[in-house]
């Protein structure tokens, strides 16, 4: 037998009753997890239009900036595929089929979300994802100060899979980004109304938890133009109050920041930022997969804004570009000591956990002199 399979045979025989005697893990709270989770009315008139809006202007000016912002060729592709329903209806001013997209991109596989891979077909598929629930939810009990149950849950939009735990809807995510904003919130908790600068948020669940508790900030992200419609369109339902700046409205050097909580723009708008004006910067997994001129680039930029501290968490041993460019393992950023000074390096728990021990991802902490 494979010895993956050998291992999952024997991990289902040692859990087989967890799934008929355990209250807080079965397979009932499973069903009940990855049924169909869409929020009606969740993509309005306004946020359809801003969309269409503002991605036809990112893409016109995408092709304008440096080759050092652009996607690999290999991740266009892989772009250009998967998103290619969205961009399509883009195009064509489809209204219908970008809010069906939206209500339900967290389903569609792009591999941003642990459980958008996975097809809950089998019921050893089932069983293995649960017990890994079981395991994450341990490790953040051990980990939070203050572990509620009601910490956990994230809103629905974008219809996500998951799982019940006590009637709360949590999934990977709702453990592993809790997580690190534990490991962010003491880093501003200080600062009145500090400026968060995020580069790849993907569609903003650590955004989420890491704001949610606070009433004044402002953050920004910058990501390729697909990537920011999904997390305008989730933010802006998670926040519905706050005040949202999308590429093409104003300018980011003349709007100012203060008058916006969220600034969701381009990769090459980070040209724009203002020297020493961001209070944290994060970047989570996305430096290890770009080539090596563009991490230093990002780097280059976060030496030049950021006053506070400089967050990441990446591959330490080698990069993933899949391209022949090898890329820059963690370790290896021109992150200069006069600069900035290194706080920790400290194992990615979340990814060991995810990936059962083989993942090299190391997460760093810098904070500026």
């Amino acid at each position: 037998m494979n010895p993956f399979f050998k291992r999952i045979n024997n991990l289902i025989k040692r859990q087989l009753s967890l799934c008929s005697k355990d209250v807080d893990w079965n397979l009932h709270s499973l069903e009940r997890g990855i049924a169909d989770h869409t929020v009606q009315d969740s993509a309005s008139n306004e946020q359809v239009e801003r969309i269409i809006r503002s991605y036809m202007r990112m893409k016109e000016d995408q092709h304008l900036s440096k080759d050092v912002y652009l996607p690999a060729q290999h991740w266009q592709d892989h772009i250009d595929r998967q998103f290619a329903p969205l961009t399509k209806a883009i195009y064509h001013n489809d209204w219908e089929s970008i809010v069906r997209y939206l209500c339900s991109f967290r389903r569609v596989k792009l591999g941003i979300e642990w459980e958008s891979k996975m097809d809950f077909a089998s019921y050893q598929e089932k069983v293995q994802y649960v017990c890994l629930l079981k395991k994450l939810y341990k490790c953040w009990k051990l980990f939070d100060p203050n572990p509620r149950i009601e910490k956990l849950p994230r809103p629905l939009f974008g219809n996500p899979r998951g799982y019940y735990l006590r009637n709360q809807f949590v999934n990977v995510g709702s453990f592993t980004m809790n997580y690190y904003a534990i490991q962010l919130s003491p880093l501003i908790d200080r600062i009145e109304s500090p400026v968060i600068c995020e580069i790849g948020a993907g569609y903003g669940k650590m955004a989420y938890y890491l704001l949610r508790e606070r009433d004044n900030w402002t953050y920004l992200d910058f990501d390729i133009p697909e990537m920011i419609i999904l997390i305008y369109y989730y933010l802006s339902n998670c926040f519905p109050e706050k005040k949202f700046l999308l590429y093409g409205e104003q300018d980011l050097d003349t709007s100012g920041m203060e008058h916006f909580d969220f600034i969701l723009l381009p990769n090459f708008e980070i040209e724009k930022l203002m020297d020493d004006s961001c209070h944290l910067v994060i970047n989570k997994n996305s430096f290890g997969e770009m080539n090596q001129e563009t991490v230093k680039t990002y780097i280059s930029h976060i030496e030049r804004c950021c006053k506070g501290y400089f967050w990441h968490t990446n591959h330490e041993i080698s990069s993933c570009t899949l391209s022949k460019d090898p890329g820059l393992a963690a370790r290896d950023y021109p992150i200069r000591g006069e600069r900035f000074s290194k706080i920790y390096r400290i194992l990615d728990f979340p990814s060991f956990i995810l990936h059962d021990g083989n993942a090299d991802i190391v997460t760093y902490l810098y904070e500026r002199k």
